[in-house]
């Protein structure tokens, strides 16, 4: 059900209600929601419950002026929330948007020692292969190493403020991971001229700059650039699943003691899909070869056996080429602690 709230008063328009601009995401004890305000001036708040519980009460730490994200924390780790916005404008209150869902989820703690020497041995095994530096252009393994990203990469990004119609900041929302150098950042509004730059921390996108605020912005969205490709990730199967990279596996490794490994590469423009796909794929064909033959020597990752799980394909986040041409590949790791 919609809900309108009225207060006594002069007669005036509500503000509109507000929408969501994606999909709430879940986090440990934690959901992060997107806000999608009809006017910047809008003060949007949001409330949720659980089941058809009673609904929360108005809380000034769960509101947001203008487009950006909203985050409830204190949540109960597996447990569904409804949660909807609505918008103030003085005394006067709109309706409720329509209710999202989401379950926040424990972050998954993987132990050290044992648990963290496979994955530095296999960042060492994959580092070593002559394919493997050949592809990403390292002339040895230490600077392989470069393009691989133990536990994390993704996408930086950034939540908007506007100010008379001009970009005023732009606070980091996501840090993202795997950046070898600070990625583009792109201004996408109504309005024109306004530019921002990114700084990185490590792998990870630390802040950002706005270098010309421009002007005419009633709406402004931030496109971070990805990591350089091509790249190889690798995890814990029981991490690797909660991946945003992982998005459209199914069920492979179940045991937390095996590794995945994920490879992603730009699609060579001028092949036809089917030949792109295959060339790909033969790449990193040579760079297991390498592998296998590294496995069980010192300082190399025991391998009792690669198999590919997923074959070339678009990751979500291209499925529509939207985001340039590139393909993934991944793969399970069986591994001996003898």
């Amino acid at each position: 059900m919609r809900r309108f709230f009225w207060q006594a008063g002069a007669a005036q328009s509500p503000p509109t209600a507000p929408g969501w601009s994606g999909e709430p995401t879940a986090g440990d004890g934690q959901v992060t929601l997107p806000v999608d305000a009809a006017l910047e001036t809008d003060v949007v708040y949001a409330r949720f419950r659980k089941g058809s519980g009673a609904w929360s009460a108005e809380n000034e730490s769960w509101k947001r002026t203008g487009d950006g994200n909203i985050v409830i924390t204190g949540l109960t780790n597996e447990d569904k929330y409804e949660f909807i916005l609505y918008a103030k404008a003085g005394t006067l209150i709109s309706y409720w948007s329509d209710p999202k869902f989401a379950t926040p989820t424990a972050a998954t703690v993987v132990p050290t020692g044992m648990i963290s020497l496979p994955l530095n041995y296999l960042e060492e095994t994959i580092a070593a292969s002559a394919a493997f530096q050949a592809w990403v252009g390292a002339n040895n393994s230490a600077e392989a190493k470069d393009s691989i990203h133990p536990v994390s990469v993704g996408t930086g990004a950034g939540t908007p403020s506007l100010s008379g119609g001009a970009l005023a900041s732009i606070t980091l929302a996501d840090a993202g991971g795997g950046y070898t150098v600070a990625p583009t950042v792109t201004v996408v509004g109504d309005g024109t001229g306004a530019t921002a730059t990114a700084t990185l921390s490590g792998a990870g996108v630390a802040s950002f700059a706005v270098t010309a605020g421009g002007a005419g912005y009633t709406h402004v969205e931030i496109q971070v650039g990805g990591p350089t490709r091509p790249f190889c990730l690798i995890d814990w199967a029981a991490n690797f699943k909660r991946s945003a990279l992982a998005g459209g596996m199914r069920t492979f490794f179940e045991g937390e003691g095996d590794l995945v490994m994920l490879f992603r590469a730009d699609v060579d423009s001028s092949q036809d899909e089917e030949t792109a796909a295959w060339a790909f794929l033969n790449v990193i064909g040579a760079i297991i070869e390498d592998m296998e033959e590294l496995a069980g020597t010192a300082g190399y990752l025991d391998i009792m056996g690669i198999e590919r799980i997923r074959g070339p394909h678009r990751p979500e986040e291209d499925e529509v080429k939207t985001a340039g041409d590139f393909y993934e590949v991944v793969y399970g790791v069986t591994w001996s602690a003898a």
